[in-house]
């Protein structure tokens, strides 16, 4: 299965951030066999404080800062106090 470069890019970071994400939607049944055309990607993360954290780290590296502090959990416990 083929993604566009910018999703294989953003998957990576996410791997390499240690985010636990599912791949869900058209391009996880396309990954059994069934392909159907899309143009999203749809990604399902684990909603812990603690993924918050790496999500918020990833989407950060990938060039989204004014997201990432928006993101929930973007703010370390000790910044917050």
């Amino acid at each position: 299965m083929e993604l566009q470069t910018e999703w294989n890019e953003f998957l990576s970071v996410l791997k390499r951030h240690g985010v636990r994400f599912l791949l869900v939607g058209a391009h996880a049944v396309a990954a059994h066999g069934r392909p159907r055309f899309t143009q999203n990607l749809d990604v399902l993360v684990e909603p812990t404080l603690a993924n918050a954290h790496r999500v918020a780290a990833a989407i950060r590296e990938f060039g989204f800062s004014e997201t990432a502090r928006d993101w929930p959990g973007s703010r370390s416990p000790i910044a917050s106090r």
